[in-house]
């Protein structure tokens, strides 16, 4: 848990080192992209959702194959 912590907070202060603000409510176009099992999945998908999260995980790493299943579980 502390890990993950970690790396939420750093990626925070890492967004925070670009000259742009942020856009928070910010529309977005849709895209597609292969997701680990090659099939493509589009941000339009989930246009029935109130909110999606982009995880991009490398599915060889022992450590995120551990939290990999939480994550789907939200």
């Amino acid at each position: 848990m502390r890990f993950l912590l970690m790396l939420v907070c750093s990626g925070c202060l890492v967004s925070n080192l670009r000259a742009e603000p942020s856009r928070i409510g910010q529309v977005v176009d849709d895209f597609t992209l292969p997701n680990c099992y090659g099939k493509s999945v589009s941000l339009s998908d989930f246009v029935d959702h109130d909110l999606v999260a982009m995880v991009f995980l490398g599915t060889e790493c022992p450590l995120a194959q551990l939290y990999g299943p939480r994550l789907n579980k939200l």
